[in-house]
Formats: C-alpha cells, structure tokens, sequence
C-alpha cells in the first residue's frame, strides 16, 4: 500500500475442512412481538 491508502476488508476464498457449527438461537417466540 501507499501512505494514501488503506485496507478495507479482506476476502477469504476457499472452503472449512469441517462444517462451521451453528450457533445457538433463541426461539422466535422470545423475540418477537406481535401487535
């Protein structure tokens, strides 16, 4: 880079060598509301 620039993100190409685990969710019931 030049003293100009800067990085705004970087891109990852290529795949996991095991699935990624989900992260547990709350049921919707206790986060939505309804009116």
């Amino acid at each position: 880079l030049n003293e100009d620039e800067k990085i705004a993100g970087f891109i990852h190409i290529g795949k996991s060598e095991r699935p990624t685990d989900d992260r547990p969710r709350p049921a919707l019931s206790d986060i939505v509301t309804r009116f």
